[in-house]
């Protein structure tokens, strides 16, 4: 996804500034295909307890309870699920794989 917003105002080009900054920290954060990211970190280990700090938390927080307003229609955690699932040829993975 490519954004591109401009201002002739400078306040308004710093909050601009500062908002990209914050979308590409949480997608460093949060994005489960970039390598060395906390919840790429979490999903390629075996432990079983993880430190978060409170952004993270925060975002499980909203999932869950997004998660329960849509009767689990938005759901954080189909992400490796949809990878082996082919959603294209109606194929549905086997009960091992998932």
């Amino acid at each position: 996804m490519e954004i591109t917003a401009t201002s002739t105002n400078k306040h308004q080009e710093q909050i601009i500034e500062k908002t990209f900054d914050l979308m590409e920290n949480y997608d460093a954060k949060f994005s489960f295909y970039r390598k060395g990211g906390k919840l790429w970190k979490i999903n390629h280990n075996f432990a079983d307890t993880f430190f978060i700090d409170n952004d993270f938390y925060q975002m499980l927080s909203l999932g869950k309870k997004l998660y329960g307003d849509t009767d689990s229609l938005y759901d954080l955690t189909i992400g490796r699920l949809s990878e082996i699932w082919d959603f294209d040829k109606n194929r549905i993975p086997t009960n091992q794989r998932i």
